[in-house]
């Protein structure tokens, strides 16, 4: 079911402009565009990416709000189309604007120059990221860009129980805004990085605090969203 609904999802964003076309069936195109979008944000300064112009464009706006959606559904079923998703958000945010669902875009690219070994990039795109999440305010995206930055270049320059916190704010946000699934995978992974932090004696106090949903079993383990080529 989940496949039908995000091959329904791509056909209805084809219905707004032809420039959502790009890249859905080829990925070497898309890993192109990426080259060419990687190297637009690689060479602003904090200031100029704080002057770039919020989106207003109705369009671009429901078009970056849909492909969220679809782009957290790709993510676990279907990566190069997950690739296509966030390249396609980046250039519509460098086009029209930024918006709260830039943010999360620009966390999943910095979680997959992460996996690709470039740390430099990987550290600008999730301080790029993190800012517009400030900026904006976008307290509905902070679930999302938490557990997509802090599994990644975040656990490399932060303590591991400053990180771990980090999840456990973003499971708390996510169940307020009504973000339940980003939540509970915010709450396994905090469970799984307190577990990793040491406090085994701990870890099933947490699992009674978040509820038995097997979800959150020590049967397996993730830690946050990869994306690889």
């Amino acid at each position: 079911k989940l496949r039908e609904a995000l091959a329904m999802g791509v056909k209805v964003l084809t219905c707004l402009g032809e420039s959502l076309l790009f890249g859905f069936s080829d990925k070497s195109i898309a890993i192109t565009d990426f080259t060419k979008i990687r190297s637009s944000f690689e060479s602003m300064t904090d200031d100029e990416f704080y002057k770039i112009q919020e989106m207003e464009d109705r369009d671009a706006l429901a078009a970056m709000s849909f492909t969220s959606d679809l782009l957290a559904i790709a993510h676990f079923i279907n990566q190069d189309l997950a690739l296509c998703l966030f390249i396609y958000m980046l250039q519509l945010s460098l086009t029209y604007g930024v918006c709260k669902e830039s943010s999360f875009a620009l966390s999943i690219c910095s979680g997959l120059l992460f996996n690709l070994g470039d740390l430099k990039a990987a550290k600008l795109f999730s301080h790029f990221s993190l800012s517009l999440l400030g900026r904006l305010d976008c307290k509905e995206m902070l679930p999302r860009v938490y557990v997509s930055l802090y599994p990644g270049i975040l656990a490399t320059v932060e303590p591991s129980e400053k990180v771990s916190e980090k999840f456990l704010h973003g499971y708390e946000v996510g169940m307020q805004t009504g973000d339940i699934f980003f939540a509970l995978y915010n709450a396994r992974v905090y469970c799984t990085y307190r577990f990793y932090c040491g406090l085994v004696w701990m870890y099933w106090s947490e699992i009674s605090r978040f509820g038995s949903n097997k979800r959150l079993s020590t049967n397996r383990f993730g830690t946050g969203m990869r994306l690889v080529f």
